[in-house]
């Protein structure tokens, strides 16, 4: 990958800048049927990713961070059999360098993202099925996992001298990453085999565990768990002069729960004012170190009707 770019150096000045950078990502994966119902398989790929954009536009070469590697490991198996069907896989996710941002400033005073020297994923994810009575299916889910940063130096801006405090974590969860996902879902089929026309009615569960803001595991800055259900109607029907017309009602977030699926959060120090009185944002985490964090609240009850044509 060639840049060639404008990017700031220690004066502040917008000069011509380039990097190269060079990625070497294998992958190998092993399939083995034991029978037409079993099969097992195994895999290994490795991936870079490159630091963002303004990684290198709002930095000196000197504050760039590394590239980014992974390492990710998958085995699994699925059995299926005449009405079920359950497939078992585990992940592990090595990080070398995981980009991140810590609350550290570079030297041109912008947010800056870092290399996590070690971190990782871990988990465990199922899935199954089944058709059963009449024209039911149900379908599920669920995946346990832990998502951990080794170590690393968080920065805090201190209000009262202009600097930074540095608080030093270890074996914290990264961030935005809950430790258990799970779905469930019911569908029905009116018609059953009518190959002319079709309706199914479908009832989808989510559940999203809680996870930190931040990679520090603070209590303080917390997206709580939350649940949602969607309800779905698909009607299709075949006629002489089209091939098929469908149509979809959605309705989104069945039981109106009110929750937030993203945040963000930013810690400072200062012990010679209060924010909170004034800013809805602030909260105090206890001494003199208050956060300022915001949440991105979704829809209540939403409907979506589409129309699909086949000629």
């Amino acid at each position: 990958m060639n840049y060639s770019f404008l990017g700031i150096d220690g004066e502040g000045r917008n000069l011509r800048q380039t990097d190269v950078l060079g990625f070497f990502n294998p992958k190998a994966g092993l399939y083995y049927d034991f029978s037409e119902k079993t099969k097992f398989y195994a895999s290994f790929a490795v991936a870079n990713r490159e630091p963002n954009r303004e990684d290198y536009t709002e930095s000196t070469a000197e504050n760039r961070p590394e590239h980014e590697t992974l390492f990710n490991t998958e085995a699994g198996f699925l059995q299926t059999w005449n009405t079920a069907s359950l497939g078992l896989n585990l992940y592990h996710m090595l990080y070398k360098n995981q980009l991140a941002l810590t609350g550290e400033l570079n030297d041109v005073g912008a947010a800056k993202r870092v290399n996590i020297p070690d971190s990782y994923r871990m988990g465990l994810e199922f899935v199954g099925g089944a058709r059963f009575y009449k024209n039911f299916e149900f379908n599920s889910t669920l995946t346990p996992s832990m998502n951990k940063a080794k170590a690393f130096t968080e920065f805090i801006d201190n209000w009262d001298t202009g600097g930074q405090l540095q608080v030093e974590h270890k074996n914290t969860d990264l961030a935005l990453s809950p430790n258990v996902i799970g779905s469930a879902g019911l569908s029905y089929e009116i018609f059953g085999n009518d190959t002319k026309k079709s309706l199914n009615l479908s009832l989808l569960g989510k559940y999203v565990g809680k996870q930190y803001i931040d990679n520090t595991s603070n209590e303080n800055t917390v997206l709580d768990a939350y649940f949602y259900s969607d309800f779905r109607i698909n009607f299709k029907v075949k006629t002489n002069v089209l091939n098929e017309i469908g149509v979809t009602l959605l309705v989104q977030n069945l039981f109106d729960a009110s929750f937030s699926s993203n945040a963000w959060t930013y810690r400072y120090l200062w012990a010679g004012y209060d924010a909170r009185p004034d800013d809805p944002y602030a909260r105090l985490e206890g001494g003199n170190v208050y956060n300022l964090t915001g949440f991105f609240p979704q829809a209540g009850r939403n409907y979506l009707l589409g129309l699909t044509v086949a000629f």
